[in-house]
């Protein structure tokens, strides 16, 4: 109701300035109000972000992207320093826990909340949170993992054979390109 009264008092002033001489500064006001009217509070976005789950979802990511950057520092060091002692791989991997401390998950979505503004109305979010706190978007909140991963399943089944004979023809080709040398 506020957002339809909102846009009347817009549509009147827009209508009354164009009958009077230009005034930018008004109709800029007029046209950041009509805006603000439509753009979704912090609290709708964050809403949203419930009714999707968003935290569950990025609290699981970043626990399976934390123990890839683990891995994947435990691969260097050993490839780098294969003598390390446990000392230094505790060293080197309290650092990256540190870097990774520093920027939590409460960052990334209060960093979100204002590209979600940018990108949908305040109407957008509110039907978008009605369905997916309905039980037919719960439903789908929670079927969507498993959907998702029958899809990889199906994707990769299909693409896992052109990615090896790909892979074979790169070293291939780069075999007769170092022969070339």
């Amino acid at each position: 109701m506020r957002i339809s009264i909102a846009i009347l008092v817009v549509a009147a002033l827009t209508a009354t300035s164009a009958q009077q001489p230009a005034r930018p500064a008004l109709r800029m006001q007029t046209a950041r109000m009509a805006q603000t009217a439509a753009q979704p509070t912090r609290a709708d976005v964050l809403k949203f972000f419930q009714a999707m789950r968003v935290r569950k979802s990025m609290e699981t990511i970043r626990s399976i992207t934390i123990e890839q950057a683990h891995a994947t520092l435990r691969d260097m060091i050993e490839g780098e320093l294969p003598n390390a002692t446990k000392e230094q791989i505790a060293e080197l991997e309290g650092m990256l826990d540190k870097t990774v401390s520093a920027y939590t998950i409460e960052n990334t979505l209060e960093d979100l909340v204002p590209i979600y503004q940018k990108h949908l109305s305040k109407a957008d979010l509110e039907a978008a949170t009605a369905f997916f706190s309905s039980p037919i978007g719960q439903k789908f909140l929670d079927q969507e993992p498993l959907i998702a991963e029958d899809a990889v399943r199906v994707v990769n089944g299909k693409t896992q054979a052109r990615v090896a004979a790909t892979m074979a023809e790169i070293n291939r080709r780069l075999d007769e390109m170092k022969l070339k040398k």
